[in-house]
């Protein structure tokens, strides 16, 4: 595939290191880009606050990732999400990088919080600022990962709820898609948004669009030139069954999108989704991984997607086979790296639990 993409996260409890390997790895299994989003832990220049005080990565190591990536034959691209997702950080912990700190800044947020006020020209002064800044620090990379997915609550602050929510969102995409097209950078959004979870179409796929939002025609107002990342996660395909349709990705390649298919960490789902892609010629895949590329799931990431983009229907089936070569790749990987501690080397920091061991006395 033309884009053989992996998906990593820094959270503030995320090593580089840890990140360092996961290029490596990525790039020893011929991905060619790596989109790397950074939640709350990125020091910015322009906007301090907008960064987790006690949590801020090493720019300076940061940079020399995106510079060892280049070398190693894998591009580093930004993600910074303009619509949802704004407190930077898992819905699941109530944190909110910007506003536990700093509560003069509500105006930037919708009520909850949750997504950005794109009714508010200051949110949209403030989002450029941040957008360029990462755009420079990566050195100019060709695409840019705008997020947008799972907006919802969006456009409900009294201001926002004079427009149309459709007219609200295409402005703000559309405004970054001309910032960064002036650039020779094309944008990068996820699909859910576009599409209604009532449509017959879409049963039993991934998509978070609601019918009272009326965006299912918001894709007919978007440029070609932006790449959908379609994310389907969990689906399972058991032997004997027929492929899923996976109608969501096939939709917006007939309607000439350049498509990428976004996998997770379901092994028939992301071999499925590769035999898609090559079968309808699309751009290519982008594998996530979230908080979750660890212990087995290194197998899923690295190994079942590497095949995915390559040919799916390669993949070594006997797991012990598997886990031992990517060991191998690992153990080479800490060479390159001068590995030196314990919790550096192989796929996880432990072996057991500490709330585990030692193993109580019956």
């Amino acid at each position: 595939m033309e884009f053989r993409g992996i998906h990593l996260c820094i959270f503030p409890e995320t090593p580089l290191w840890d990140i360092e390997k996961q290029i490596r790895l990525a790039a020893y299994h011929k991905f060619n880009y790596a989109v790397i989003e950074t939640w709350g832990v990125f020091p910015f220049e322009t906007h301090p606050e907008f960064c987790w005080p006690d949590c801020r990565i090493d720019k300076a190591e940061l940079k020399r990732l995106i510079r060892l990536g280049r070398e190693i034959g894998i591009t580093l691209i930004p993600a910074l999400n303009i619509l949802g997702h704004a407190p930077w950080s898992r819905g699941i912990t109530g944190k909110h990088a910007v506003l536990d700190f700093n509560p003069s800044l509500q105006p930037l947020f919708e009520p909850e919080g949750w997504s950005w006020c794109i009714s508010n020209p200051n949110t949209r002064r403030i989002l450029t600022d941040l957008t360029m800044e990462l755009y420079e620090f990566y050195d100019r990379p060709p695409f840019f990962h705008i997020g947008c997915d799972e907006a919802d609550p969006v456009g409900t602050c009294p201001e926002c709820r004079k427009y149309e929510l459709k007219d609200l969102i295409r402005d703000h995409i559309l405004y970054f898609h001309d910032l960064f097209r002036k650039r020779d950078c094309r944008v990068i959004i996820w699909h859910d948004m576009l599409l209604e979870q009532a449509d017959p179409r879409w049963e039993g796929y991934i998509v978070n669009g609601y019918p009272e939002q009326h965006l299912s025609e918001l894709y007919k107002e978007l440029p070609r030139d932006i790449v959908i990342a379609d994310w389907q996660y969990n689906r399972n395909v058991d032997p004997g069954e027929p492929e899923p349709e996976w109608p969501t990705a096939r939709f917006f390649n007939q309607e000439k999108f350049s498509v990428l298919v976004c996998p997770w960490n379901n092994e028939s789902g992301i071999s499925s989704l590769g035999r898609l892609a090559a079968k309808e010629k699309m751009f290519g895949l982008l594998e996530t991984t979230w908080h979750m590329a660890h212990n087995r799931e290194y197998m899923n990431i690295f190994v079942t997607a590497a095949c995915a983009a390559w040919n799916p229907d390669a993949l070594i089936r006997q797991t012990f086979r598997r886990r031992m070569a990517l060991a191998n790749h690992v153990r080479q990987i800490g060479w390159d790296m001068k590995v030196r501690q314990y919790e550096r080397t192989g796929f996880s920091q432990h072996q057991v639990d500490p709330g585990h061991h030692p193993h109580p006395v019956f």
